[in-house]
């Protein structure tokens, strides 16, 4: 078992990856849109385009790694004077409610991208084409990925609680 979920830490990890490139290369569109209105009055061809379907990829790349190292808010107002096995009792419930929730969103991001891919739908800029599916396709994988997380943690806590740490 430790081996497939260090391998799906190695899957987390590289989507995390490919988001900090994307913005990356989001920064110097961005850059070079700007700098080429104002110095030779010529945009950058589907800046608006690419930043937008870079926007989600860099979103949802990164959400379950970020939920692995613990890097999204939470709100402790409450369950800071549980115990330990009271809070850990409440994480668990927050993570089940966040998984039916992200298990409709990749149901739904599912079907929205496979009509995508279907229609091969288009976003029509001033340049060139470009397809809106690759981006649909990597919100699904990205739920897919935040589902994985919440499996993992819901079972991490469940056996924590059983072991009494």
């Amino acid at each position: 078992m430790t081996k497939i979920y260090n391998s799906y830490c190695t899957v987390e990890r590289f989507f995390n990856t490919f988001a900090m490139i994307l913005i990356a290369a989001m920064m110097v569109i961005v850059v070079a849109d700007v700098a080429g209105i104002f110095l030779a009055n010529k945009p950058f061809p589907a800046a608006l385009e690419l930043t937008e379907f870079f926007m989600v990829a860099i979103v949802y790349s990164a959400l379950a790694y970020t939920q692995s190292i613990k890097g999204h808010i939470t709100i402790e107002l409450f369950t800071e004077r549980f115990g330990a096995k009271r809070r850990l009792i409440v994480e668990t419930a927050s993570f089940f409610i966040g998984l039916i929730f992200f298990v409709f969103l990749a149901w739904q991001t599912w079907n929205m991208f496979w009509y995508s891919l279907q229609i091969r739908e288009i976003a029509f800029t001033a340049a060139f084409p470009l397809p809106r599916y690759p981006a649909k396709g990597l919100l699904f994988i990205g739920c897919v990925l935040m589902c994985i997380r919440f499996v993992a943690q819901i079972a991490g806590n469940i056996e924590a609680l059983l072991k009494g740490n």
